[in-house]
């Protein structure tokens, strides 16, 4: 069984890794790995406040996220985007697409 995110820390990091990879997924590949809901109400979760392991990435989170929107991920630099296909290719191809392609996010 997977460890479950404990600190604030953890629980941050995992749930922007988590919209990334859904935005990622949603924006370069067209394929939505959650449904609009699911995408919409972890956004509202993300604390800009919340420091992560990856200072580079809380000030980019700071200058660019929006939670109403995954165009955001846009402007991702291209080494974060090359990490994000590996993952969406490693676990995202795989991933039931339970909104059948009626997303909109």
């Amino acid at each position: 069984m997977d460890k479950l995110p404990r600190s604030k820390k953890e629980l941050e990091t995992h749930n922007r890794i988590r919209v990334l990879l859904w935005a990622y997924a949603y924006e370069f590949m067209n394929n939505s790995l959650v449904d609009d809901n699911t995408f919409d109400s972890t956004c509202l979760l993300i604390d800009l406040n919340t420091k992560t392991d990856r200072p580079d990435m809380d000030e980019w989170f700071k200058a660019n996220f929006a939670p109403f929107t995954g165009q955001w991920i846009h402007s991702l630099p291209q080494k974060e985007l090359d990490r994000l296909h590996t993952l969406y290719m490693k676990y995202g191809v795989g991933y039931e697409n339970r909104t059948n392609g009626n997303s909109s996010h």
